[in-house]
C-alpha cells in the first residue's frame, strides 16, 4: 500500500470506503470553503453540538481514498449531497419527528417503497451561534512619519460597525489618492438602502455626509487602512472579527448588505417572494453562506455568466445567493454509480458543516 503524503490524510483498505464525493466541500474558519483533499488537522471546521450550537473544531482524523460503487444522492431545492452506502447521515422520515442518524443505504431502501412520494428524507438546515455582542470598535489611524497630526481615530459602537461592513461590503470602496485616503459608498438617492446608509454615514461622521454623483465619500486614513485589503468587487470578503458578531449584530449586518446589494425575487411555481443576494466574489458568497447559518437560516450559492450590459461594460461570473427560511425541508434520495475520491473528516462533535454545488447540509463526518 502507498505511503500517504502528510501526517493527516490515511487510506483505509480494509474497511468499507466511508465517505463524501470528491467535490464535496466543508467550511473552515480561516479558508473559507475547500474540498476534503485541502484540509488539515491545523484546521478549524464548522461542527454543530448536540444541542445544535455551531461550533469550530480541529478534526480527529481525515480520510481520502478510492471508491468505485454505488453512491447515495440527497437532492431537492435546498440540499445536494452525495455519500458513500454506509456514511452517518442525519436526517428524519417526517419534519415533526426528531432528527436521527443512520447509514445513507437505509434512507435509500425506505424511499424505494414511497413511489407516490417525491419526497423521502427531511434535514435540519440551521443551527444557534451564541457569540457575544461587540461592544465597540476603534480604526486606529496609524502615523506614517513623525510630521504632521496624528491621522484620527474613528470609534463606532459595535451595532453600527456591523451595519458598516454590510454596507461596505455591498456598496463601498476603498481608494487611494495622492495624500488623501478615499472611502467611497455607492446608493443613488432611489436606492433602497439610501436613507438608512445616509443616516449610518451621519452618526459614525458626526455630520451629513459628503457626497459626489451617486456615492457618499470619506477620507479617513484609519478606515482606509482597515478596509484597503478586504480588496475589491471579484476578491472582495469580510474580516474575520466581522464573521464572530453576535447572532443579533449579524442580523445587522446581513439587513444593511442586503439593503445593497440584496433582491426579492418571484420563485417559480410559488405565490411569494424569494430573498436573494449576489456578490462578483466567489469569497464573499462563501462568507455570507457562514453569516445566513449563524443567523438562523441557510442559503445555496450558484455561479452564473453575466454579459455585458450598459451599466456593467464587463461580463464575468456573479455569484448569487438564495436564502430560505424552511425549518425542515425536504429531498429526494437516488442510487448513482460513482467513481473517484471520496473523503470524510471526524470530529468531537460528529456533525460537520458541507456543501455541494453551493447547496449546504449538516452531516455526520464519518
Amino acid at each position: 500500500m502507498a505511503t500517504p503524503t502528510g501526517p493527516v490524510h490515511h487510506l483505509m483498505k480494509a474497511t468499507p470506503a466511508c465517505g463524501f464525493s470528491a467535490d464535496t466541500e466543508i467550511l473552515t474558519r480561516h479558508q473559507g470553503w475547500v474540498t476534503l483533499d485541502q484540509l488539515t488537522c491545523l484546521d478549524e471546521v464548522a461542527t454543530r453540538s448536540p444541542d445544535g450550537r455551531f461550533e469550530w473544531q480541529h478534526p480527529e482524523r481525515i480520510t481520502w481514498e478510492r471508491y468505485d460503487g454505488e453512491m447515495v444522492r440527497f437532492h431537492g431545492r435546498s440540499m445536494d449531497l452525495m455519500v458513500t452506502p454506509d456514511h452517518p447521515v442525519l436526517w428524519s422520515p417526517d419534519p415533526r419527528t426528531p432528527e436521527r442518524r443512520s447509514p445513507a443505504s437505509v434512507i435509500l431502501a425506505r424511499s424505494a417503497g414511497l413511489t407516490r412520494l417525491r419526497t423521502s428524507a427531511y434535514f435540519s438546515p440551521t443551527s444557534t451561534w451564541d457569540a457575544p455582542d461587540l461592544p465597540e470598535k476603534v480604526f486606529h489611524g496609524a502615523r506614517r512619519t513623525k510630521m504632521g497630526p496624528k491621522p484620527r481615530d474613528i470609534r463606532m459602537t459595535g451595532d453600527q460597525f456591523a451595519a458598516f461592513m454590510g454596507m461596505y461590503i455591498a456598496e463601498g470602496s476603498a481608494t487611494p489618492t495622492p495624500n488623501d485616503w478615499l472611502i467611497a459608498i455607492s446608493q443613488s438617492v432611489s436606492g433602497k438602502g439610501y436613507e438608512e446608509y445616509r443616516a449610518l454615514l451621519t452618526e459614525v461622521t458626526g455630520h451629513e455626509p459628503g457626497r459626489s454623483p451617486g456615492a457618499w465619500v470619506l477620507h479617513s486614513r484609519a478606515l482606509y487602512e482597515y478596509l484597503r485589503p478586504l480588496g475589491k468587487a471579484r476578491n472582495k470578503r469580510l474580516p474575520d472579527e466581522a464573521l464572530n458578531l453576535s447572532r443579533r449584530q449579524l442580523e445587522i449586518l446581513w439587513r444593511y448588505y442586503f439593503l445593497g446589494d440584496g433582491s426579492y425575487e418571484r420563485r417559480v411555481n410559488r405565490a411569494t417572494e424569494g430573498i436573494a443576494a449576489a456578490t462578483a466574489s466567489p469569497v464573499l458568497a462563501g462568507q455570507l453562506q457562514e453569516v445566513i447559518q449563524k443567523i438562523g437560516w441557510c442559503s445555496s450559492v450558484r455561479k452564473y455568466q453575466y454579459k455585458p450590459t450598459s451599466l456593467v461594460p464587463r461580463s464575468g461570473p456573479i455569484f448569487k445567493l438564495r436564502i430560505r427560511k424552511t425549518a425542515s425541508p425536504g429531498c429526494g434520495v437516488t442510487g448513482v454509480c460513482y467513481a473517484g475520491m471520496t473523503g470524510s473528516v471526524e470530529v468531537p462533535n460528529g456533525v460537520v458543516y458541507v456543501r455541494r454545488d453551493g447547496h449546504p447540509a449538516w452531516c455526520a463526518g464519518a
